[in-house]
This record gives structure tokens, C-alpha cells and sequence, in this order.
């Protein structure tokens, strides 16, 4: 604090940062999230500028709430691990960013199939549709696709759009001949 311009205060912003995030805890992360941006805009041409971006999208992502839950801290730990992509391409923290960015979208697209499932449970299929639709358009390497084929299917076949559910079924059907969710398709779109 006495010289915080100078290397060792540099160095010594760092490890704050680094202490708060590896203590873990919800508080600290959110800290360690403040050190590292205000690392980022004291020094904005440090060479440790990749390694403060990748922690910043960590600080962010080891705060994800569940699927069911709002997923505002996702969305900005994904655009945080896109940053880092984007500015250091060539960093050595890219490919774990890459890797990162799977899960992450992972859990957003999971988020969507909560929310569209309970809109077909609770009988508002037009809604599910909106949800599921989008789901599959914009997650399309989305891990458990074929659940969401099959709420898709289920959510046109309670809306009496009978040749939607079977386009969702036999996409089902196609793309996962081996998914469980088969044994589901009620037996008129068999």
C-alpha cells in the first residue's frame, strides 16, 4: 500500500488476489473478482494481463449457481473467458479458458431446458417451445441435446401441433438412436 505502482505492490496486488480466490468462499471470490480488476485497470499493459483475465472468468465461474437458478454470474464468466480468447489468443491459459467455455455454456443451456421443462409441466407449452427452440439453436453442442429434442417434442404434441412433435422425434430418433429418452415418445408419435 505504501508503493502500489511499484513491482512489489504489483506483485503484491497479485497475491491478494490470488489468497482470495483460493480461499474459495462466495465473499472471498467476489474480492478476489475486485483485485484482479483493479489490477486490470492500474496496469492495463502488465504482462501478467492473460493470467488476471483467466482468473477474473474463474473468480466468475466457481460462482455459477445451479441450473434452476439465475444465471447472471454464468453469462458473465463466459463473456470473461471469451475476453481472454479475444485479447491473448496465444496465451497459455487459452486451451483451459476453451475448456471452461464447454461447461459454461453447458450450464446455461441446462438452465434453458429447466426453465422449458417447467413451462411444459406446468401447461404452457407455447413458452416451452420458446425456450427449448432457442436451447437447440443456440447450444447446439449442448451435452444432454437429446432431452431437450424430447421436451421440444413433448411441448409441440401438448400444443396439438402434431407434425412439429414428430419432426422432434424422429430428429430424436436420428441424431440419438441409442438415448433413453426414446423409451419416452408417447406411443402415438411412435
Amino acid at each position: 500500500e505504501v508503493e502500489p505502482n511499484s513491482a512489489a505492490g504489483r506483485e503484491a496486488l497479485l497475491l491478494v488476489a490470488d489468497t482470495l480466490f483460493l480461499e474459495g468462499a462466495e465473499t472471498d471470490l467476489i474480492q478476489a473478482e475486485a483485485k484482479y480488476r483493479d489490477f486490470q485497470n492500474r496496469f492495463p499493459t502488465s504482462e501478467r494481463g492473460d493470467y488476471v483475465q483467466f482468473q477474473i472468468a474463474r473468480s466468475l465461474a466457481r460462482r455459477i449457481e445451479r441450473a434452476d437458478r439465475d444465471q447472471a454470474s454464468t453469462a458473465k464468466a463466459l463473456q470473461a473467458f471469451e475476453d481472454l480468447l479475444r485479447l491473448y489468443p496465444t496465451s497459455p491459459h487459452a486451451e483451459a479458458a476453451r475448456t471452461e467455455i464447454t461447461v459454461v455454456r453447458d450450464r446455461l443451456a441446462e438452465h434453458e431446458y429447466v426453465v422449458g421443462y417447467f413451462y411444459l409441466r406446468y401447461g404452457l407449452p407455447g413458452a416451452a417451445i420458446a425456450r427449448l427452440s432457442t436451447l437447440l439453436e443456440r447450444y447446439p453442442d449442448f451435452g444432454e441435446r437429446d432431452k431437450a429434442l424430447w421436451a421440444l417434442g413433448m411441448s409441440y404434441s401438448k400444443a396439438k401441433k402434431a407434425d412439429d412433435a414428430q419432426a422432434a422425434f424422429t430428429k430424436l430418433r436420428d441424431e440419438f438412436p441409442q438415448s433413453r429418452w426414446l423409451e419416452k415418445i408417447p406411443e402415438e408419435n411412435r
